[in-house]
């Protein structure tokens, strides 16, 4: 069954730090829930019984190795081929960053740090590729978006960093509009100047950054993370529910929304056009047979922040929006839903992975899902039609 909720159930420290959060300063929205729906699994979802949209695979490859999976997945601009990031699945560290033809299925490394350290992918885009050299210089090239060709890593441009000792990855940037996000050791980001160099904003936040997504037009910055101290302390369920999202404007460097979500983020992305901000992750849960339960929300950034909020058994590690109504979701368990999230119906699900989808990316009517065990699946979106029921109509 699907709940309309405006409030949940947190102890008396949770409420008090939430309203601590509410007459913080430069804070200009605020959490709200519009609607809840929980999983079809556990409550039963009805199916859509009219025209609806179906799942169809088209193929899938293999990237799965001894020790690596899929990471996250992006289409190029004509959508005729992915950009592939793995990972280890012993430490989740991204390991290489592939070229594949979905028309033939060959695929060719673009780089792999392991091997010719030719850079390194930024949180939030398998585009941008960073690589620190003698120690004091930044080289970032920004992959094209239309990227058809493996070895084209468009123009390398090189900056000097502000403090090395200091400095442990780029999280983001724009070579477009001439900045990065740097990640110091201290935890907090920096959005720097790539002509000068020098640092033009200080984005101060007190978390350690999980997920991190920049905006289509590059003016909005999202970070997701858990507080600075709740790594220090041993009880990881209880953390887990602390988790925080900021927006940052990347011209200005001012906060623009801040919000306490009661779930850890494994990811973060925008919509289309940029109205709208997708979190998903979990909480962690230490029962007999339990790993975790879901949560996903669907924020309305133009609209004080209220938002969809979807709730499922297992952890939620990857979602993309299809249209301004259905959203594509994948879950631990390895099956891909597609949720009508407005009227809180769950439209279609296939099992697409034998366990933890870990990135879903929606082109028109395609969409490509990776897993854990190193699988990419190509996937057709189809309308199907509406059936007549039994007076013929």
């Amino acid at each position: 069954m699907f709940d309309r909720v405006r409030t949940k159930n947190y102890s008396p420290g949770f409420v008090l730090l939430f309203v601590i959060l509410l007459f913080a300063p430069n804070i200009y929205a605020q959490s709200g829930t519009d609607q809840a729906v929980n999983d079809g699994e556990k409550n039963n979802i009805p199916k859509a019984d009219t025209g609806h949209l179906i799942l169809e695979k088209i193929k899938c490859f293999d990237f799965g190795k001894e020790f690596e999976g899929v990471k996250e997945v992006q289409f190029s601009k004509t959508g005729s081929s992915l950009i592939v990031k793995t990972m280890s699945k012993l430490d989740l560290f991204p390991r290489r960053l592939y070229h594949l033809d979905t028309s033939n299925g060959k695929s060719k490394v673009i780089i792999d740090p392991l091997h010719s350290r030719r850079g390194v992918v930024g949180k939030a885009s398998n585009r941008l590729l960073w690589t620190v050299k003698d120690k004091k210089e930044l080289l970032l090239n920004e992959l094209p978006e239309n990227q058809d060709n493996p070895d084209d890593l468009g123009t390398e441009h090189r900056i000097k960093l502000q403090d090395p000792e200091q400095f442990r990855s780029v999280v983001a940037g724009s070579i477009q509009h001439n900045f990065i996000v740097e990640e110091w050791r201290d935890d907090e980001l920096r959005i720097v100047d790539l002509k000068s160099g020098k640092i033009k904003h200080f984005l101060k936040m007190g978390i350690v950054p999980d997920a991190v997504a920049l905006s289509k037009d590059e003016t909005l910055l999202a970070v997701c993370g858990m507080p600075q101290e709740a790594w220090g302390t041993g009880d990881q369920m209880e953390n887990s529910k602390s988790s925080f999202v900021y927006v940052w404007n990347t011209k200005t460097g001012k906060l623009l929304y801040k919000r306490i979500l009661g779930y850890r983020v494994f990811m973060v992305k925008f919509c289309a056009d940029d109205s709208m901000l997708i979190c998903s992750g979990g909480v962690i849960v230490y029962l007999e047979g339990e790993t975790g339960e879901g949560h996903l929300d669907i924020i309305q950034l133009k609209k004080n922040g209220w938002s969809w909020h979807y709730h499922n058994a297992v952890y939620i590690q990857a979602a993309d929006l299809i249209d301004n109504q259905h959203i594509a979701v994948g879950l631990e368990s390895g099956k891909l839903q597609i949720i009508n999230y407005k009227e809180a119906i769950l439209i279609s699900e296939k099992q697409a992975h034998p366990w933890n989808i870990t990135s879903v990316t929606v082109k028109d009517n395609l969409i490509a899902s990776g897993g854990h065990y190193g699988k990419v699946c190509l996937w057709e979106l189809k309308k199907q039609a509406k059936q007549p029921n039994a007076s013929g109509k």
